[in-house]
């Protein structure tokens, strides 16, 4: 575990990077700014409590937290960077609050256990193969301010079933959005 003082404000670029004992992490709201990779490869990291005064997740910033099981990304958070959650193989639950805008490219790729996606009505972009190969990924609810279904963003969620339901306001499914999700 790492206690963090309130004194601190930023976290630069692999400042943490593959500590891989470090199982939780409070960061306090004091910081304002995560670094590139700063958290990458902890992959024993079951636990993660951000600041509330974050406004940008940096690229890779908490790839391959092997251990983690759910993340609250919370609403001072306006955009998600690629690769941020990338490879956090056991994440199950995934809260994204009002706020946030941007999901970008890989954001959260490759996260085999994550089951069900609810997009804020902030939300106005989701970049490529944003959901890549959730392979257990079982719903979807897009909001009603997304206008485009970027390339591959939802490719290969085999087990995305039941109903989608695309809103009036997207206007644009690009190329292979939903490759290989066979039971929609």
């Amino acid at each position: 575990q790492i206690t963090l003082p309130s004194s601190i404000t930023s976290i630069e670029a692999y400042a943490f990077s593959g500590c891989t004992s470090i199982t939780q992490i409070t960061i306090p709201n004091s910081v304002n700014n995560i670094g590139e990779h700063s958290f990458s490869y902890c992959t024993s990291i079951t636990t993660i409590e951000l600041s509330n005064s974050i406004q940008t997740i940096s690229p890779f910033s908490f790839n391959h937290l092997e251990s983690l099981e759910s993340i609250v990304i919370p609403e001072s958070v306006n955009d998600i960077q690629n690769y941020a959650f990338s490879n956090c193989r056991k994440i199950k639950s995934l809260t994204l609050n009002n706020g946030l805008k941007i999901i970008g490219p890989q954001s959260f790729s490759f996260n085999f256990e994550l089951l069900s996606i609810e997009l804020p009505d902030s939300v106005v972009e989701i970049q490529q193969y944003c959901f890549y190969r959730c392979l257990k990924l079982q719903s979807i609810k897009l909001n009603n301010q997304i206008k485009t279904i970027a390339n591959f963003s939802f490719s290969h969620c085999s087990m995305l079933s039941g109903t989608l339901t695309i809103p009036d306001s997207v206007t644009r499914i690009n190329s292979y959005a939903f490759y290989s999700c066979s039971k929609i």
